[in-house]
C-alpha cells in the first residue's frame, strides 16, 4: 500500500505541515490522519493527510507542495466524488 492508496488521501510537504497545521520539524507524524482542504473554483475538496514529503529544493525542475491521487483529475480538471 502507498501513501496515495485512497482517492481522498494527500501527501504534503514539510512546509505545508508547518504553515497550515503548525507542526514543527520532528513532529510530522502528528499530521497523519488530519484533514486539509483545497479550494478550487469556489468548491472545497477535503483530503486526509497520508504522508509527509521533504521540501523540494528550489533548484529542482519539479515544484510542488502536495500530491494527490492522480485519478482525482479528469481532462486536467480536479474532480472528487463525495469527499
Amino acid at each position: 500500500m502507498t501513501a496515495l492508496h485512497d482517492p481522498g488521501s494527500m501527501v504534503i510537504s514539510e512546509d505545508i505541515a508547518q504553515k497550515y497545521l503548525g507542526i514543527t520539524q520532528g513532529g510530522y507524524q502528528k499530521a497523519l490522519g488530519q484533514r486539509l482542504s483545497i479550494k478550487r473554483n469556489n468548491t472545497e475538496y477535503l483530503f486526509t493527510i497520508s504522508g509527509i514529503m521533504q521540501n523540494i529544493p528550489d533548484n529542482s525542475s519539479l515544484q510542488m507542495d502536495f500530491v494527490i491521487y492522480f485519478e482525482n483529475f479528469e481532462n486536467g480538471k480536479l474532480r472528487i466524488g463525495s469527499n
